[in-house]
């Protein structure tokens, strides 16, 4: 049936749809894609904006679903030729079931449709297609982000632009050709546009007028080091962030005219096991109150309570440390999929949950393919 569905309707369909999932149309083909789980290690996981799902992209750039209210992996997998090399992926907000996913020659943009269960035994299943986003010179994608309105799609390249994509048309405008991009963010309510070069660099832009100003970090760094990681206050008005090789979380608060202030940084000498430590992601929950950290050489992650500017005095830390995760061991080593090493697998891919309503929910992919979740129950600052 599966088959059936894509040679009837591909010839008809716009060419920016013809290339969907269904291409292929056999079971076996998909079973051995899905014994890829066991296999080979995941590289990212991203949660859907208001569905309890997530998707997982394998290093063979094969990306699997898992729906988390039904405790299953969806039959299909989003697979295509133009799909190599994934280096990001998000999901589009308040815009529907469109995943945006950045490769080595461009953007895949799956658009998915989720079939109902006809029967309480029936697994979830869903239909899907990809259209594809590329420009001249804006190859080798390295970061995107999406607005939080979701209409337009803004993606980064190592070959040195930044291009803002109007996905529902499929046509970007180039935003700058001058650098070579390591790390895009915007802000919580779209104000900003954060973005991090490979020679330290970092230039915000406002975007009502599209201007945009270039940060001082002469105070913070001593050489020019580009943002290994960052993510926003839920006010839209600080950044945490770690450069590389970072020791150290970093606060930079931003006003509505673009002016800055670097906070106090948050070292984690103190910290039992994490001093001299490289930081090498950062995850906030959406309330933005809890802060997780993981490392580049340890399988220890730390929690930290967040708080936003305007709640603390100036020159004042907006962290505190709450405690420290420790990851899963290997799996077993007589498991022919396994991979065992001396020291335990350490995450890969932090990230919470959009939806959850007792706290926060944080999702933890750890190197050996395992994915872990950890609630904190708390009641959000004002409700």
């Amino acid at each position: 049936m599966i088959g059936d569905f894509a040679r009837i309707f591909t010839d008809i369909l716009p060419n920016f749809l013809s290339n969907s999932i269904f291409d292929v149309d056999t079971i076996h083909h998909m079973q051995l894609l899905h014994n890829i789980k066991n296999q080979y290690p995941s590289k990212i996981l991203a949660w859907h904006p208001y569905i309890s799902l997530f998707a997982v992209a394998h290093n063979v750039d094969v990306i699997f679903l898992y729906d988390l209210r039904v405790e299953a992996w969806f039959p299909e997998v989003l697979e295509t030729t133009l799909q190599k090399e994934i280096t990001c992926m998000a999901w589009k907000p308040l815009g529907g079931n469109i995943l945006a996913v950045g490769c080595q020659r461009g953007i895949c943009l799956w658009e998915l449709t989720f079939n109902q269960k006809k029967s309480s035994g029936e697994s979830s299943s869903f239909n899907a297609w990809m259209r594809y986003l590329n420009c001249p010179g804006h190859e080798s994608i390295v970061s995107l982000a999406w607005h939080p309105h979701g209409y337009s799609l803004a993606t980064g390249s190592s070959d040195g632009s930044i291009v803002l994509w109007n996905t529902s048309f499929g046509n970007g405008a180039v935003l700058t050709t001058r650098r070579k991009v390591a790390f895009l963010s915007w802000s919580p309510v779209g104000e900003f546009l954060f973005s991090s070069f490979l020679d330290g660099r970092i230039e915000v832009y406002e975007t009502q007028r599209w201007t945009s100003k270039v940060i001082n970090t002469s105070s913070q760094i001593s050489s020019r080091r580009p943002v290994q990681t960052a993510c926003w206050t839920a006010d839209g008005r600080a950044l945490f962030l770690s450069f590389c090789e970072d020791q150290c979380i970093r606060c930079l608060s931003i006003s509505p005219n673009l002016d800055s202030e670097w906070f106090p940084k948050e070292d984690m000498s103190y910290i039992p096991n994490c001093a001299g430590r490289t930081i090498e992601q950062l995850a906030i929950d959406p309330t933005g109150e809890r802060l997780a950290v993981c490392f580049k050489d340890t399988a220890l992650l730390v929690i930290f309570h967040a708080k936003r500017p305007t709640q603390v005095s100036r020159g004042s830390s907006l962290l505190s440390a709450q405690g420290i995760v420790r990851g899963p061991s290997w799996n077993d080593p007589s498991d022919p999929g396994a991979v065992v090493t001396r020291t335990d697998p350490k995450a890969v891919s932090i990230n919470f949950a959009h939806q959850f309503t007792r706290g926060a929910l944080l999702s933890l992919m750890w190197e050996d393919g395992q994915i872990s979740f950890l609630p904190f129950l708390f009641r959000p600052i004002g409700k």
